[in-house]
């Protein structure tokens, strides 16, 4: 049968079979695109050998083909995969990055090095930790080398510090990466911009130290409870004027008796309050 008039192959693959066998005397594993009888596409690779006659003239050619089509589509719809899912890692709104088995960094996306300041070679192995805040390096490598040697999830916030100063937060974290076997061949892990979420607590923070020296220095006594009725503070004044620390009273049940100890009048002053409380929730 004649593979090219039959329809399995072009003239141009079936030129080139003959120019290696020609040449060579023997092909081994040609990769070929055949059409079969349905003119479905299928992958093959051709070994074949020359047999001539004594002139030396080519007798004819003799061989085997092997189906490779799963193969081949297995391979294509992996790298049609990867392609879309570096894609995907190209234009992540987080930074990423993966490693070696070591923990030693192979690649990083650029919204990683668009929060850390650094170039993809300045990521490279742990050249990274060079652009870690000074007052944060040690923790995190420490942390790092422990989760690698452990082959465990890693999690850490710390701060990048770029050439000028600029300061920003991420929440780091990383999974081991395996293989079909499950042996580890590497971590995989992001970086989220969490800068403006720790300066907002900053804030808090500070507005809340404000908060509380203005009310422990108030001329008037002062006492904060939660939802519970748990004494959370009091301050000087309260402690002046009354006797009482936050121990005496750590809840407000345990503050009638002391305050009035009178029972009827006590529970007159308990339904009062119990009144205003109601009031001011709504």
């Amino acid at each position: 049968i004649n593979l090219e008039q039959a329809g399995f192959e072009t003239q141009e693959q079936r030129h080139n079979f003959r120019s290696l066998i020609e040449k060579d005397g023997v092909i081994k594993g040609l990769e070929s695109v055949w059409k079969n009888k349905n003119n479905e596409t299928i992958y093959v690779i051709e070994y074949a050998k020359v047999f001539r006659n004594k002139k030396g003239e080519i007798a004819y050619y003799e061989g085997i083909v092997e189906d490779i089509t799963q193969k081949k589509i297995a391979e294509k719809t992996l790298n049609e995969n990867e392609i879309l899912f570096r894609s995907l890692i190209e234009e992540a709104p987080v930074g990423i990055f993966q490693t070696d088995t070591f923990g030693l960094t192979t690649y990083v996306n650029p919204k990683w090095r668009e929060i850390s300041g650094v170039s993809f070679k300045e990521a490279m192995g742990d050249d990274w930790i060079n652009a870690v805040h000074p007052d944060d390096r040690k923790l995190v490598l420490e942390g790092w080398k422990k989760s690698v040697k452990n082959n465990s999830f890693s999690t850490a916030e710390y701060r990048f510090q770029w050439n000028d100063g600029t300061i920003k937060w991420v929440s780091g974290k990383a999974v081991p990466k395996r293989d079909n076997n499950g042996n580890i061949i590497g971590y995989i892990g992001t970086a989220t911009d969490i800068t403006d979420r720790k300066l907002s607590e900053e804030k808090l923070n500070e507005s809340q130290d404000r908060f509380r020296k203005l009310i422990e220095q108030a001329p008037v006594g002062i006492v904060l409870s939660d939802i519970n009725q748990k004494t959370l503070f009091t301050n000087k004044k309260f402690i002046e004027m009354t006797g009482y620390t936050i121990e005496d009273h750590p809840t407000v049940d345990e503050w009638w008796p002391k305050a009035y100890p009178d029972e009827e009048y006590r529970e007159k002053v308990k339904k009062e309050w119990i009144e205003l409380i109601s009031a001011a929730i709504k």
